[in-house]
């Protein structure tokens, strides 16, 4: 059964959500591996209950643990603080305000701060307590060692400081030494340095400390409003805008608070590290109709004094799931709550009516869902899609669950089916050429499950491209189409660029053609027209890839192009005497530029011929042009009138081409000569025409400078002979000439003499 088949047979509820799983988007084709993956999607449907295929639920938190008392005397213990496992309160036992606290982790009760001062508002980073002190008589800042059992003073001097905060080395206050309003302060538990942190008009309260930032309340504008200050660069940034914004605190970048809103007060918050920090954007935490005030926040947990029920209770919520829950609600007062990690403290009266009995101070481990998986990143490869994250660092953490869907808002199948214990995955089912969206979720040894870390990659389907031209062979000025296609597999790539490249006749290197084809269409072609080649060169189409295709090349395609090529030709000399030699020369162009290393073959066609042959004395191919496309041949030795032309035969880029003729004219060779006779009286006169063997010749013979005879001699194989008689003493000269006919241009003998004497 084919992977198409497969998708077709399933059905139900199951099968809807396997072919969600896989087919959504524009999954509709199966490329490499879909066979396997659908068949074993299939097999899985069939052997996991349906919850595994379901994405992965919303997670969240509970107070689940149960509560613990952490000091309950029949005295009051109020405003608890808590920094790891350490509980700080203030605490009367004693008929006096003394701070006492607490390890969770052991049990033990220890006392901070005694005597008859009035010690209020203990806050603690799990090393050091700090508090309010006002033993001289207006309130100061005392600190003290938790591991070297030592008190200090942190801040005292005009004024009250008063309300502090703490965390790590850093410790921060309200303060009115300025005797101008509250002002804030800090000191570096370290290095023992005080610093101011934010002064000047209207009172600022309120002061949260985080990692990275200060906040507090300030009124400098008439009304209450957050600011925070960025401890590491030193920038003052306005958190909120709205009137009565009061009670901020803050951990790591997120900043909550109480708001007046519609009549009661809400929850508020705001990312100060968000790319929305300047626009304000601000997130509401909580909308009931009642009062929730006092916020504490630690990580992404935010607890509050929530007034629902009439009373005052604890709630809280996870942030990053969306999830609220209740902590402690009942038919007493829940107040001041205090978060540090999962746990909470919070002081509650538990005896009597409102305001008559005791308070003490309890507490809660939260079981809450773990944080969504940080760092997570997919990389695709024709092997399949391989998932990374960061470990989670909860202690209760059992593993990790993946869930993929063909599309972001799709359903989401899961792909493990026991917990994953390392921060990796591989999915090697994941479809070829096509995204794959993914969840990641972090489940604790509750079952709880986190928000989910999303991401998407595709398994690297491998292309393919084509191109080819229309015409292959253009003469010079041509042009020509190329036309291809985008496949992976068997289906089209549509909306992909493709480069066209060229690499012309005699470069060794591709260069991009100056103007592309548009995207690819639906079924992956492409084409673009009127391409004109400049002289024989070779195409190819590129695709880059991408996260979901490797990259292609197609095989080239020549486009050959015949440039037109020019001869010319020329004898010097170009009238000579039968026997002697001329020497042809030309030149071999292309459009204007020298044609280098051609061949060219010299021809001759002598007078009375009708057809060219090859010129002798030439290498068997023709003679080879110079750098500069000259050519010439020497010791050409027509034997009567002579044209000659200079031809090549073109090439793969180059058009035939043919000289015109240029003619050398060739004068006869007349020789003359004098012999006695058989008789005293008797002078032989005797001679040839080269070239010639038919025709006459006409001898002139003179004596003592006057013609004595002149007479028409047949010429017998290019030879003639005259029988010439003297008669008279005297000097006599001869001369013959033979006239001008289609072979050649005639010619006459040197003189020759002889004497007669009687």
């Amino acid at each position: 059964m084919k992977g198409r088949d497969v998708l077709q047979s399933l059905s139900g509820k199951r099968g809807e959500a396997i072919k969600a799983a896989y087919c959504a988007g524009d999954r509709q084709r199966p490329v490499s591996r879909w066979t396997l993956g659908l068949v074993a999607l299939l097999l899985l449907g069939l052997l996991i209950p349906p919850a595994l295929l379901l994405g992965p639920a919303s997670g969240g938190a509970s107070a689940a643990v149960g509560e613990f008392p952490v000091a309950d005397t029949s005295s009051h213990q109020k405003s608890p603080g808590i920094g790891g496992n350490t509980v700080v309160w203030e605490d009367d036992r004693d008929n006096v305000s003394n701070i006492y606290g607490k390890n969770l982790d052991t049990g033990q009760e220890f006392l901070v701060a005694t005597g008859v001062s009035i010690k209020r508002k203990p806050v603690t980073n799990g090393n050091f307590v700090v508090w309010e002190d006002n033993r001289s008589g207006d309130s100061d800042i005392y600190g003290y060692d938790l591991a070297a059992q030592q008190e200090f003073l942190v801040a005292s001097g005009p004024g009250d400081q008063r309300k502090p905060a703490i965390n790590g080395n850093t410790v921060v206050w309200e303060d009115n030494r300025s005797g101008s309003g509250w002002e804030i302060y800090s000191y570096d538990l370290s290095s023992r340095q005080e610093s101011p942190v934010a002064t000047g008009a209207g009172n600022k309260t309120n002061v949260s400390v985080g990692d990275k930032f200060v906040v507090w309340q300030d009124d400098r504008d008439g009304s209450p409003d957050i600011y925070a200050k960025n401890l590491e660069t030193g920038e003052e940034i306005r958190v909120t805008t709205n009137a009565s914004s009061e009670a901020p605190a803050v951990s790591g970048s997120i900043v909550v608070w109480q708001q007046a809103d519609a009549g009661n007060f809400n929850i508020f918050g705001r990312d100060l590290l968000a790319k929305d920090l300047e626009t304000g954007k601000e997130f509401q935490i909580t909308s009931h109709t009642s009062d929730q005030v006092a916020p504490s926040i630690s990580g992404k947990l935010v607890v509050w004094q929530d007034g629902r029920n009439g009373n005052s209770d604890v709630y809280g919520k996870d942030l990053e799931t969306g999830q609220e829950f209740q902590i402690a609600v009942g038919s007493k007062r829940q107040e001041s709550p205090k978060i540090n990690g999962e746990t909470v403290v919070w002081e509650t009266q538990r005896d009597g009516e409102t305001n008559f009995g005791t308070y003490d101070i309890y507490g809660t481990k939260l079981d809450a869902a773990p944080a969504a998986p940080r760092s997570l990143s997919a990389s695709g490869s024709p092997e399949g899609v391989g998932l990374k994250w960061t470990a989670n660092q909860e202690s209760d953490l059992a593993g990790y669950n993946v869930y993929r869907s063909g599309s972001a808002d799709g359903d989401y199948g899961k792909l493990n089916t026991t917990l994953l214990t390392a921060p990796s995955y591989s999915d090697s089912e994941a479809l070829e050429g096509f995204f794959s969206h993914y969840r990641v979720t972090a489940v604790d040894e509750a079952g709880n499950e986190s928000a989910p870390a999303n991401t998407k990659a595709a398994a690297v389907a491998t292309s393919s491209v084509s191109l080819n031209a229309s015409s292959t062979k253009l003469d010079s000025g041509g042009s020509t189409s190329l036309s291809g296609r985008l496949t992976a597999g068997d289906r089209g790539l549509s909306g992909k660029q493709v480069v066209l490249e060229q690499r012309p006749s005699g470069s060794s290197a591709w260069t991009k053609l100056a103007i592309q084809p548009a995207p690819t269409a639906a079924d992956g072609s492409f084409s673009l027209a009127d391409v004109r080649p400049q002289k024989s060169t070779s195409y190819r189409a590129r695709f880059a890839g991408g996260p979901e295709f490797q990259s292609s090349t197609s095989a080239a395609a020549l486009v050959s192009v015949s440039m037109p090529t020019s001869l010319e030709i020329s004898a010097s000399p170009s009238t000579l005497v039968a026997g002697s030699s001329t020497r042809l020369s030309g030149k071999l162009l292309s459009e204007g530029q020298a044609l280098s290393g051609k061949r060219v073959v010299l021809e001759q066609r002598p007078a009375g011929s009708s057809s060219f042959a090859k010129v002798p004395g030439q290498h068997t191919s023709g003679v080879l042009t110079a750098d500069d496309g000259t050519f010439g041949l020497a010791g050409v030795k027509p034997l009567k009138n002579t044209v000659y032309r200079a031809r090549f035969a073109g090439g793969p880029d180059l058009k035939a081409s043919t000289s015109p003729l240029t003619r050398v004219n060739v004068k006869a060779k007349v020789s003359v000569g004098v012999s006695p006779g058989k008789t005293v009286s008797t002078h032989i006169v005797a001679g040839s025409v080269v070239t010639a063997k038919n025709g006459t010749v006409s001898v002139t013979i003179k004596r003592n400078g006057t013609v004595v005879s002149k007479k028409s001699v047949s010429l017998i194989n290019s030879r003639y002979r005259l029988d010439y008689n003297t008669t008279r003493a005297g000097k006599y000269t001869v001369n013959a000439s033979f006239p001008k006919d289609f072979d050649n241009l005639g010619n006459v003998s040197p003189l020759r003499s002889f004497t007669v004497s009687r």
